[in-house]
């Protein structure tokens, strides 16, 4: 599969007892990219759910454009994400 003409940007955000999150792509796209997000730090999710309150957050996403896209939490959620966004450029 040929990458010529792809894109691929990386963020790294901070997110604080929020249920969602409106990234802005650094890149406007021809079409809606590809995104993808992962746990900054996943030690934390794997632990004594008597002492974190953040197991179980599932992250989705909504409103997705061509400049930006909604992530969503399944519940109030504070930790860091990174972030892939993939797509070609317009």
């Amino acid at each position: 599969m040929a990458l010529s003409g792809i894109n691929i940007e990386t963020h790294t955000i901070e997110i604080e007892e929020s249920e969602s999150y409106t990234l802005s792509f650094l890149n406007s796209y021809v079409s809606i990219p590809s995104v993808v997000t992962t746990p900054a730090n996943a030690s934390h999710l794997i632990s004594d759910s008597s002492t974190s309150n953040d197991e179980d957050v599932n992250i989705f996403y909504s409103g997705a454009t061509v400049t930006s896209i909604v992530i969503n939490f399944s519940k109030k959620f504070t930790g860091a994400l990174h972030i892939q966004v993939m797509g070609k450029p317009s």
